[in-house]
Parts: structure tokens; C-alpha cells; sequence
């Protein structure tokens, strides 16, 4: 997990990476994770953010069969209470 981390990291930035879960089935291994962005990523550049980190951790992880990459817009923390 931390390679993926790395390789994320490398990749987009701090992308708010959160819910990052692997599964091993033979030789096969999937990956699955969140990331949040700032609302105002066109969905163009996060569209292409996450083409980039596919391909960054295909290339230096090979085992890795299959990606799956939520993006998700940042959400504002919510106000205080006077």
C-alpha cells in the first residue's frame, strides 16, 4: 500500500488519497482508492490526473491487473458554531 501511496503522490500531488484497498486472487492484484481534489479541477484535468496515475502504477507495479479511481471534490470543512 505504500508503494501505491508513493507512486500516487509522485503522480498528482497530495490528492487527498483515502479508502485505498487491494485484493489479491492468484497472481492478480486490483486496486481501488478515492481522491479528492479542489472543486474547481475541471473534470478534464481530473479526468487525465487519474489516466496519469493508472498508468504511473501499471508501469512501476506491474502485478497490479486492475485499477479503479473515484474522484471527488473537496469539501469545504463545515462552518463553526458561533
Amino acid at each position: 500500500m505504500d508503494q501505491v501511496r508513493h507512486v500516487v503522490r509522485q503522480t498528482a500531488g497530495e490528492c487527498g488519497l483515502h479508502q485505498l484497498t487491494l485484493h489479491r486472487a492468484g497472481g492478480r492484484v486490483c486496486v481501488s482508492f478515492h481522491c479528492r481534489m479542489p472543486q474547481e479541477t475541471p473534470v478534464s484535468r481530473a479526468h487525465d490526473l487519474t489516466m496519469a496515475m493508472e498508468n504511473a502504477l501499471r508501469n512501476r507495479l506491474p502485478e497490479i491487473t486492475r485499477v479503479t479511481i473515484h474522484m471527488e471534490p473537496e469539501t469545504p470543512p463545515p462552518a463553526m458554531e458561533p
